[in-house]
């Protein structure tokens, strides 16, 4: 596996010598600083962690006994209407909310890039990709996650998660501890917790383990946990029909046409399909769903026993398009798509590898310069019956995670499963295949 990496970067003639060991430090070391860098940029100018207040307020409500979905009982929101926090999710906020804001949202900065980087990490282990990752001595291997590490930092997903103090790193985070954790009842445990965090990224993974790999019990306990969880509030005094009958209401509210969350409003940092006007964006949605449920299916005899990579792949793209979803929860996409361009080009699929790259580097622009490209391409659309144009810009990040869905499963149907991310034990170490796409 370590020779793998020789034949994606450099000729044979170059493996060894002072000049690319140096050229393997120089890279990782400039990129660890870089991403440091912008790290402490994104820190330094301070972010405004809209989504973080959101949580401390409704924990606070919870906690005191009201509802956290009537806009009275809330300190730091200035909205028009209560923000849409799950009251489940609040339990893992009651830290944060008994700090001092200031000290609240600094400890949560660092937590969320500490998640980040243990996701990006543990999917890189349970890949089997890498064998080895020093920074002492730096090597191949090092330098091409360094490279993928830094693509991450400064992606666009993953530097609006940070601003605004969203969970999305956190629950990429045990999505990818579900399948890779060492012992079942962690996975099964991770796999709970996600969907306490943010539901909306659970069902796809769910269908795909429970219809197509058949791992009942494990999506029975998990969804066990996730209702434990969900009830805690009724030991603090709430009356659980009531509270969520409230988060429900909110939550209609919030879609409603004309509201905050309808795509015709604030399309422009979604990457759902909701892009379409009317009736094709639900065609679409069914499309996506069947094509993938129906891959899955007709090659569940041939699956290895670990979720594939393209399998992997397809699944996090399937869940940004099917469901709502805003920019920054592209982080659990982005990692799965800079993996998928490394084994593609060291299987020999080269094309395939170069395509994805160009949707990798894409993602990693600055958000500025994607807003501006929106913004021309809207002007260039005007209005039309086809896609909406909130603010006027055209839904580029919606429409470039609805051609990448469709090239995921393009690849799950043409190379199957592909290379195995599965359980890692200090024993057996990462489960793998032989072979880099199927």
């Amino acid at each position: 596996m370590k020779r793998l990496f020789s034949v994606f970067l450099c000729p044979k003639n170059l493996q060894r010598g002072k000049e690319v060991r140096f050229l393997y430090r120089a890279v990782t070391y400039f990129l660890i600083a870089g991403g440091v860098a912008r790290l402490a940029i994104i820190a330094a100018l301070n972010p405004h962690y809209v989504d973080f207040y959101c949580f401390i307020d409704a924990t606070q409500a919870v906690i005191h006994g009201l509802d956290p979905h009537v806009l009275v009982n809330l300190r730091y929101t200035t909205w028009n209407e209560a923000p849409l926090v799950f009251p489940g999710l609040t339990l893992f906020f009651i830290p944060f909310a008994i700090l001092a804001p200031a000290v609240g949202k600094s400890i949560y900065f660092m937590a969320n890039v500490a998640a980040g980087m243990a996701f990006y990490g543990a999917l890189i282990r349970a890949s089997g990709i890498c064998t080895r990752y020093s920074l002492r001595e730096p090597d191949l291997q090092t330098m091409l996650v360094t490279i993928g590490g830094f693509l991450f930092v400064n992606s666009i997903f993953f530097t609006l998660c940070i601003r605004v103090g969203q969970v999305s790193t956190v629950v990429s985070l045990l999505i990818i501890l579900s399948v890779c954790a060492a012992r079942e009842w962690q996975r099964t445990g991770a796999f709970g917790l996600a969907a306490v965090v943010k539901y909306s990224t659970v069902p796809v993974l769910g269908l795909q383990l429970f219809l197509v790999r058949r791992r009942f019990l494990f999506c029975v306990t998990g969804f066990a946990l996730f209702a434990v969880i969900s009830i805690y509030p009724a030991l603090i005094g709430h009356h659980l029909i009531d509270l969520y009958q409230s988060y429900f209401d909110c939550m209609k509210r919030w879609i409603a046409p004309g509201a905050a969350n309808h795509f015709a409003n604030s399309g422009q940092t979604m990457l759902s399909s909701g892009l379409f006007k009317g009736m094709p964006s639900v065609l679409v949605n069914i499309v996506v769903l069947g094509l993938f449920l129906g891959v899955g299916l007709y090659q569940r005899q041939r699956l290895p026993a670990c979720l594939g990579l393209h399998e992997w792949f397809a699944i996090s793209c399937v869940t940004m398009t099917l469901e709502y979803h805003r920019t920054y929860d592209g982080v659990l996409l982005y990692p799965f798509l800079l993996l998928e361009v490394v084994v593609l080009w060291v299987g020999g699929s080269k094309v395939h590898a170069v395509l994805l790259g160009a949707f990798a580097l894409f993602f990693a622009l600055p958000g500025a310069v994607v807003h501006r490209l929106a913004q021309s391409l809207g002007k260039a659309a005007g209005e039309n019956p086809v896609v909406y144009l909130p603010a006027g810009e055209f839904p580029l990040l919606a429409f470039m995670i609805l051609v990448l869905t469709l090239y995921a499963l393009f690849l799950y149907a043409r190379f199957g499963s592909g290379l195995a991310v599965g359980p890692v034990t200090k024993k057996a170490g990462p489960v793998m295949t032989t072979k880099a796409t199927g």
